[in-house]
C-alpha cells in the first residue's frame, strides 16, 4: 500500500512488499523443527487471527484448532515459550493493535551476536551496535500537529524517542520518509538505515548503555497509541522492520494455552505471526535479551526469584519477575569482567553454562549469578539473601547451617516432603504453612560443600578444592 503522503497522516499503513526478514525465517524454522528421534522437538507457527496453538505444549489438553492436521499432543517438555512477530509489510502490524497495547508490545531485543555466547557483539555496559549486533525497532508516527517522524522504540514498556524530537535525534524529514517508503526493498533498507542512525544518536546523546534505557520524558520520549496522565502521545503510521513480543511459562497444566491464547491472542488481540516452542528452555535458541513470565494458568505473570534465576542461567533476563531486577540480570548475562564499570558479577550467569569450564567452575559461576541477583548486600537475614542461601548453602557468604544427623526417621520425613513438593509443583499450588519451599527442595539436591573457594577478582582466579558428592548444577 502506498504511504500516506500528506502532512497529518495518522492511519496505520504497510510497507511495500519486501522479502521476509532473516528473523522471521529463523524463528519459523525453529518452530517447525521436529528435532531428531533421540531428541524430538515440538512447536507450531501461526499466521493470522484466532490461532490457538499453545495447547500443543500442554500434555493433557485436547487441541481445538482442527485446521492443522499435524497438530499432535505429544509434548513432554516443561513449559513453553510464545513469541509474536510483526513485520512491516504484514496485514496485521503493531499499528493494528488496540491503542492501549501498542506501547507495550515491544518487550525485548533480538541480538544477532553477543560476546558471551558467540564471542563477539552485544556486551553489557556498552551500547550495542546497529546493525552489527542487533537491528533496532523503529516506528513512524504522527503527533497532534500532524508532524510525521521516525522514532526508536526502547521496548519493555518504555518510550519511543523520535528523530527529530528527542535529544540528539537526527532531523529526518517527512519528505525523506515518504520518498524511502515508495521505492520498495531499496527504500525499506534505507528506512532501516535511518532507524539505526536514530537509535545510535538518541541513545549516545543520553549516555545510555542499555538499549531499553535511552531516555524518558525529559529527553523527548513519547508514548505510542495511548499514554498515562501527562504523557506525550503519538499515533502509529507504520513500522520500520520487525517488532516482537516474548512471553513464557515453566508450567504445564494449561499454562501454555493460557499464555499464548488467553493472555495475548484473545485479550490483547495479538493477531500477527506467532510461534510456540514447547519446553521453556528453548528460549536460549531465540537470541533475545528479555522475556516476560507467567507462573501458572489462569493468572497473568506472577513469576518470582526462582523463575528469574533459571531464566538468567539460560541467557534471558526476566522482564516482569517479582523481586528480580531485569537490568541487574542483563548485566550478569551479557556483561564481561574487566569491562569499564563491570563488577564481580558481570557475565557470571552466562559463564555458568559455558561447557569449556569445569563443572566446579560452572557451579561457582552459577552460585555467583544467584548471589549477584539476590544477595549483593550484607543483609543476610533479608528474604532475598535467605532465598539465595537456601539454594547455595555452601556459599561462604551464607551463615553456617546446622547439619542434622541422618537417621531412618529423618529419611522418611524427607521422602514424604519430597513427594509433597513434587505434587505441589505438578499442580502449580503455592506452598502451605509448615511445608518447605521449592527452593529448599533444590537446595537439598545441592548437597556437599566446597572445602575451599579462593577468589581474586575474576573468573580465572578462584580454585575449588572439592565438590561434595551429589552436588549438581541447577540446570544440568
Amino acid at each position: 500500500l502506498a504511504f500516506l503522503c500528506y502532512p497529518g497522516a495518522q492511519a496505520n499503513t504497510r510497507a511495500p512488499p519486501v522479502p521476509r526478514s532473516d528473523l522471521y525465517n529463523s524463528w519459523k524454522a525453529l518452530a517447525v523443527d521436529q528435532g531428531t528421534v533421540e531428541t524430538p522437538l515440538l512447536g507450531a507457527w501461526a499466521e493470522g487471527t484466532g490461532e490457538r496453538y499453545g495447547q500443543i505444549c500442554d500434555v493433557y489438553r485436547t487441541p481445538q484448532n482442527a485446521r492443522d492436521p499435524n497438530f499432535q499432543n505429544e509434548d513432554a517438555f516443561p513449559g513453553c515459550v510464545a513469541i509474536w512477530l510483526s513485520e512491516a509489510q504484514d496485514n496485521f502490524t503493531v499499528g493494528d493493535l488496540p491503542a492501549n497495547q501498542q506501547n507495550n508490545f515491544q518487550n525485548t531485543q533480538h541480538y544477532k551476536v553477543s560476546w558471551n555466547y558467540q564471542g563477539t557483539g552485544l556486551k553489557a555496559r556498552s551500547l550495542p551496535r546497529a546493525p552489527q549486533d542487533f537491528n533496532p525497532v523503529c516506528y513512524i508516527t504522527s503527533n497532534e500537529e500532524g508532524e510525521m517522524t521516525l522514532g526508536y522504540e526502547e521496548g519493555n514498556g518504555d518510550r519511543l524517542l523520535p528523530c527529530p524530537g528527542a535529544n540528539g535525534g537526527p532531523p529526518f524529514s517527512e519528505e525523506q520518509l515518504i520518498a524511502a517508503n515508495q521505492t520498495g526493498a531499496e527504500g525499506q533498507a534505507l528506512l532501516e538505515d535511518y532507524c539505526g542512525a536514530c537509535y545510535q544518536s538518541v541513545c549516545s546523546a543520553n549516555n545510555a548503555r542499555r538499549p531499553r534505557d535511552c531516555g524518558g520524558d525529559r529527553q523527548g520520549g513519547v508514548e505510542v497509541g495511548q499514554g498515562k496522565g501527562d504523557d506525550n502521545v503519538v499515533q502509529m503510521v507504520r513500522q520500520v522492520g520487525p517488532a516482537y513480543h516474548c512471553h513464557m511459562t515453566m508450567a504445564d497444566d494449561g499454562a501454555c494455552d493460557f499464555v499464548q491464547y488467553d493472555q495475548h491472542e484473545y485479550s490483547r488481540e495479538y493477531n500477527m505471526s506467532s510461534a510456540v516452542y514447547c519446553g521453556w528452555e528453548r528460549i536460549s535458541e531465540l537470541q533475545i535479551t528479555h522475556c516476560d513470565c507467567t507462573r501458572v494458568a489462569g493468572t497473568a505473570n506472577g513469576c518470582g526469584r526462582r523463575e528469574g534465576l533459571k531464566m538468567a542461567l539460560k541467557g534471558v533476563a526476566c522482564g516482569n519477575c517479582n523481586n528480580v531486577n531485569q537490568d541487574t540480570a542483563y548485566d550478569q548475562i551479557f556483561g564481561t569482567m574487566g569491562s569499564k564499570g563491570a563488577d564481580q558479577y558481570d557475565g557470571t550467569c552466562a559463564a555458568a553454562t559455558d561447557t569449556s569450564l569445569s563443572e566446579e567452575k560452572r557451579y561457582y559461576m552459577e552460585m555467583m549469578c544467584s548471589q549477584g541477583l539476590f544477595c549483593r548486600n550484607g543483609n543476610l537475614n533479608g528474604d532475598a539473601c535467605r532465598f539465595h542461601c537456601s539454594l547455595y548453602p555452601s556459599d561462604p557468604k551464607c551463615p553456617p547451617t546446622e547439619e542434622d544427623e541422618p537417621d531412618a526417621e529423618g529419611e522418611a520425613t524427607a521422602a514424604t516432603m519430597e513427594r509433597s513438593l513434587l505434587e505441589a509443583e505438578m499442580t502449580g499450588e503455592d506452598d502451605v504453612a509448615g511445608e518447605h519451599s521449592d527452593e529448599e527442595e533444590v537446595a537439598g539436591e545441592l548437597d556437599g560443600e566446597y572445602s575451599e573457594v579462593v577468589s581474586g577478582g575474576d573468573e580465572e582466579s578462584f580454585a575449588v578444592a572439592s565438590m561434595g558428592r551429589g552436588r549438581k548444577l541447577l540446570l544440568l
